[in-house]
């Protein structure tokens, strides 16, 4: 298997899921932010503060969705596997950053204490490994490309 196919096949990755991301954080913001309210507390004002403030997360994803795009449809944007590996760890590091700031949360739920939103259930959970298992697939290519 080409280095060359497996840069586009993480790039399709990534392409999906920042797509899912913009989707889901930045149409469906009022749904993203039912993860993270409990249902007691959504008709309080910092409950639609969150769910419009999630529209920028969900712009950061469109962007990082649209280069993925772009490199997948001008390869010569990123050419050389110096180039393509330098790609793949700053994603790595997207998703990597997404997986290790929820970790503590996710800690404190496992040990059954007070935490601020579920990380261990529900599409919360599904965010937490997807960002995990992407952070881990740009990094393996990052490696592999630095051979």
């Amino acid at each position: 298997m080409s280095l060359l196919y497996i840069f586009n096949t993480i790039l399709v990755l990534n392409a999906l899921w920042f797509g899912a991301g913009f989707w889901y954080f930045g149409i469906k913001s009022r749904q993203a932010a039912k993860l993270i309210i409990k249902k007691k507390n959504r008709s309080k004002p910092s409950f639609d503060i969150l769910a419009y403030s999630l529209k920028f997360l969900g712009g950061l994803n469109l962007a990082f969705a649209i280069l993925s795009l772009a490199v997948l449809s001008q390869p010569s944007i990123f050419s050389t596997t110096l180039q393509q590996a330098v790609f793949a760890g700053i994603f790595s590091f997207a998703h990597g950053t997404q997986f290790y700031l929820n970790l503590p949360i996710a800690i404190r739920e496992y040990n059954h204490q007070p935490h601020v939103w579920p990380v261990l259930k529900g599409k919360m959970y599904f965010i937490f490994l997807v960002d995990a298992t992407l952070c881990v697939l740009n990094l393996i290519f990052l490696f592999l490309a630095a051979q």
